[in-house]
């Protein structure tokens, strides 16, 4: 039912309200915005406003407000006090007023709205009031009032983006910037056209780009529901396959233990009639005394040998020690295999994405190299490996044969200091905020089986001063330890180790920090806690997991550890299963000398920026680019001859290629 506002006795000169006109509040109000529709000539746009619906800010019962300061929701309002009312207040307030008429604030897209008078309240729906479409229309009209003050709400202020009654705005509202409603209405209507009809044209082109019209959504389910049915049916078949070899491998094994049941079962016949044909031949010489002297010869000479053979055949047929033997098999133990098995099945509950992401190879450029700018003892012999420290603001260089390890600033790329090591170091590993005072920790695999862990800044101070820098020593791990290579520290998750690790009690945190070191020449990956040094456990030994020389290894955003492995020439996926052991996902790599195919595999490193892996083709001269799933992108071969690893700048996105034959260290951008 439409109403009309009351007008404001308030004098304006100007869009801006004079504050003294106003009389005093004391409490903000709650209001219910306009509601206003558009109509636009693209059909288009007409489907894009009817996706978007309007929300209606709460009312409460402006009795509960006034009296008890309750916020209680009003369900109705009386069109002729203006008030809005909760249920409680409703029946009262109608039970009093028998003639004045309710208007439902309850909005629902299946109901229309109700007006009711006191035949509602006793039960009896004498008059009740449907006006459709009308009715909605006019309690979008209706004109609020201020729940607080009953006054109508003529101003907006735009300094809390409010619609106020006049008491309203010289307390609660005072000093802001309020416009009386009707002299910006023709302004703010058109602002809030030109703002839809901008929207509505983001809101095509976000549906174009993303293809939301309801043409493609509509055949997106379909595809999905298409997709479920395909999946399923593959799924079937696959189960179904298994299925069948596990039966025909069952019928084997079955034909096998007949067979053999039915062979043993031939030979004990085969002795029962031996010992048979035995006992009645030994039976005629029962009464050898009583034998003539020539029957006795006869007996000798013929049936006594007789007697000799089958007691010669019936010993070839016992060529067991126990006549149990027979009987004493077992199938072989399946608890391994069926450890593996139990793995690989696992894979075929994977769903993968089939669409492959978009990907641009990488393009790499040659900088400098680090032997420029030094002097000739300084040279580099062989480097092992290179990496990066941001808090020290240095680049460490392991150079083997010369037992050190070289250091470099990190933005001039000028030489710092060398530290010489134990013995050769093989690879390096920087362990950032170790000590939670953002001080970088250095690790070091070195020849003599050991990794050894340094506070990196004293080292470094250490070296510079020409102090010893045995105090910048944290641990040495050399036990089990036999070549360490390619090392990645990371956060593990306590129950992804080993049930039999001694980091698994109660009194430690759900996560600790690790370090996976690659061995060379046991096979192997150990997981040594970075705390203490101690190994925790390892994996690729008599587990499923099958390793050949893993020197490379990084992680990619999935948390799957990528392994490069210089026996296979291949790179490996591996994950923690959750419950102590390790699966393998993928792997993919050859030897060879071909796109994709290895030569003397050594570093990887992963690119979490563009979601590539870089891998060290040291043979092959080049370094081989993938994408994310292991798919070829391309091979960078220029300068390089021998690249041994790699690291990544995070910020200036420079690689650093360590390069064994040229004995240098390469930058790329």
């Amino acid at each position: 039912m439409q109403t009309t506002a009351k007008p404001s006795t308030t004098p304006t000169k100007s869009p801006h309200v004079d504050h003294s006109l106003f009389h005093h509040s004391h409490r903000k109000h709650h209001s219910e915005p306009h509601q206003e529709e558009a109509t636009h000539s693209s059909q288009q746009q007409q489907q894009t406003t009817n996706s978007f619906t309007s929300l209606n800010s709460t009312l409460w019962c402006s009795i509960c407000l006034k009296k008890a300061e309750e916020h209680i929701p009003a369900i109705t309002s009386c069109q002729e006090c203006q008030v809005e009312l909760c249920k409680f207040h409703t029946k009262t307030h109608f039970k009093k007023h028998e003639s004045h008429v309710s208007i439902s604030l309850i909005n629902n897209e299946d109901e229309t709205r109700h007006q009711y008078s006191n035949a509602v309240l006793n039960g009896e729906m004498n008059r009740i009031l449907t006006e459709g479409n009308n009715s909605l229309h006019s309690s979008q009209s209706h004109r609020r009032h201020c729940v607080i003050h009953s006054s109508s709400i003529n101003t907006f202020c735009k300094t809390c983006e409010q619609l106020i009654c006049a008491a309203c705005s010289v307390h609660s509202h005072k000093g802001h910037d309020l416009y009386l409603i009707d002299s910006i209405e023709k302004e703010e209507r058109e602002k809030l056209n030109e703002q839809l009809q901008l929207l509505k044209k983001e809101i095509i082109v976000f549906e174009n780009e993303h293809s939301l019209d309801d043409a493609t959504v509509n055949n997106e389910l379909e595809m999905i529901e298409e997709m479920n049915l395909r999946l399923k049916q593959q799924g079937l078949n696959l189960f179904e396959k298994l299925k069948t070899m596990i039966e025909t491998q069952q019928e084997k094994l079955n034909q096998s233990i007949d067979e053999m049941c039915e062979n043993h079962k031939c030979i004990i016949h085969h002795i029962v009639e031996l010992k048979v044909k035995l006992m009645s031949m030994l039976g005629e010489f029962d009464q050898l005394h009583q034998l003539s002297g020539l029957e006795m010869m006869e007996k000798k000479l013929v049936n006594f040998k007789k007697v000799d053979e089958l007691f010669q055949e019936l010993k070839s047929r016992c060529k067991f020690e126990n006549m149990s033997e027979l009987h004493g098999y077992e199938l072989v133990d399946t608890k391994s295999s069926f450890k593996i098995i139990e793995k690989e099945i696992d894979k075929f509950s994977n769903i993968v994405h089939s669409i492959k992401p978009k990907t641009t190879p990488r393009k790499l450029d040659f900088v400098s190299n680090l032997t420029e700018s030094t002097v000739s003892n300084d040279s580099l012999s062989n480097p092992y490996d290179v990496k990066l420290s941001y808090a020290c603001n240095c680049i460490l260089i392991s150079d083997y044969f010369n037992s050190r390890i070289q250091i470099y600033e990190l933005e001039t790329k000028q030489f710092k200091t060398t530290i010489k090591t134990i013995s050769r170091p093989h690879c390096l590993c920087i362990e950032t905020n170790y000590n939670s005072h953002f001080s970088d920790a250095l690790l070091v695999g070195c020849s003599d089986h050991s990794v050894y862990k340094y506070d990196l800044k004293s080292l470094v101070d250490a070296s510079v001063n020409k102090r010893p820098h045995h105090d910048s020593l944290i641990w040495k791990q050399s036990e089990q330890l036999e070549y360490p290579a390619g090392m990645l520290v990371t956060y593990q998750y306590l129950r992804n180790l080993s049930p039999t690790s001694p980091v698994t009690s109660r009194q430690q945190q759900d996560t600790l920090r690790i370090v996976y070191v690659c061995d060379y020449t046991k096979n192997c990956i150990h997981l040594i806690r970075l705390q203490d040094g101690e190994i925790i456990c390892r994996f690729g030994l008599n587990d499923g997991i099958v390793l050949q020389g893993p020197w490379g290894i990084d992680m990619n955003e999935h948390g799957e550890i990528i392994v490069g492995e210089t026996g296979f020439n291949r790179i490996q996926f591996l994950k923690p299963d959750g419950m102590g052991s390790y699966v393998s996902l993928k792997s993919f790599g050859q030897t060879g000398n071909g796109n994709g195919q290895f030569n003397f595999l050594r570093g990887v490193v992963y690119d979490r920026a563009c979601k590539q892996i870089l891998a060290c083709d040291f043979s092959g001269r080049r370094i081989q680019i993938f994408d994310r799933n292991g798919e070829y992108l391309t091979s960078y071969y220029d300068r390089v001859q021998g690249p041994y690893n790699c690291c990544i700048h995070e910020l200036t996105r420079e690689v650093f290629v360590a390069d064994y034959s040229k004995k240098r260290i390469f930058i790329f951008k």
